[in-house]
């Protein structure tokens, strides 16, 4: 007989996910002889009818959203789910249906857990170039606006390529995502303008610190002011690149210093050629 998978949704309006949240109230598997079937056994099992489709103006009147599709057999990916993992950290047996149930997101197939997948990435070295780092290195990026020149700079642990993924295809009410959706993706350049050197900090210390070199390069290139950026350096990392520091005139601007690598930078490469429009610095 046919198997279902099912999730059953409720409403969250400032989830990321349109107007429902993830992960979902309940989630699993029915037998069924056709989809239509499952539905009944569904509402037969939780007391109650659900829509599969609702529209906006019945949002009100609507708390759950189930979501419900045949199992083919070449779908690997819906039977995974349901497949006994071991985790990566901790190796306990788990279930990512059964993370769903317990509102666990994180960890995805290799760990059973958010925790388990943060204490991994703790504990996991990696040579990149002639430095080790604690998984993949945090960097800092600029993504510019081919046409404007203005730019936004950011900050990420993630593999840089799925911050830039997120920032387009996750976008947010920000000045930012506004010019986003109003330029297409061929408009925008992204570049790691840093790699941050973060092997002899404790791990509790490396987000601070992350947080302040984002603030420098904010500085520097005043995307708060002409570009993207909503907070200002001040904003970020209390009074530390305050434009109204009585010792800012002690620093060197970063121009003059193009071959260099600022304070606790590692890479600093020059910005791409964009033509007469070019990126601000």
């Amino acid at each position: 007989m046919p198997e279902f998978f099912y999730h059953i949704k409720g409403k969250d309006e400032n989830s990321g996910f349109g107007n429902w949240g993830w992960p979902p109230i309940f989630a699993g598997k029915v037998e069924a002889t056709d989809r239509a079937a499952a539905k009944a056994l569904l509402e037969e099992e939780y007391g109650r009818t659900f829509p599969t489709r609702v529209m906006a103006k019945d949002l009100a009147s609507n708390e759950f959203l189930l979501s419900i599709k045949e199992i083919k057999a070449n779908d690997h990916y819906t039977r995974r789910l349901f497949e006994v993992q071991t985790c990566g950290y901790c190796n306990c047996e788990f279930t990512v249906i059964e993370k769903y149930t317990i509102n666990e997101p994180g960890g995805g197939f290799e760990f059973c857990s958010s925790e388990c997948a943060r204490m991994k990435r703790a504990e996991s070295d990696f040579t990149f170039g002639n430095e080790t780092w604690r998984d993949s290195p945090p960097v800092i990026y600029r993504i510019t606006n081919k046409t404007t020149g203005q730019c936004y700079i950011g900050k990420t642990r993630q593999a840089f390529t799925l911050r830039w993924y997120q920032h387009f295809f996750q976008a947010k009410d920000t000045k930012f995502h506004k010019a986003i959706k109003k330029h297409p993706i061929t408009e925008w350049t992204f570049e790691v303008i840093e790699i941050v050197s973060v092997t002899e900090l404790p791990i509790a210390a490396v987000d601070a610190y992350l947080t302040e070199r984002e603030a420098y390069h904010i500085a520097m290139h005043q995307s708060a002011v002409t570009g993207y950026n909503t907070q200002g350096p001040a904003e970020i990392n209390g009074d530390l690149f305050n434009q109204e520091d009585p010792h800012a005139e002690e620093r060197t601007p970063a121009a003059d210093h193009a071959d260099q690598p600022p304070p606790g930078g590692q890479v600093q490469p020059q910005p791409l050629a964009l033509g007469e429009e070019g990126t601000p610095e």
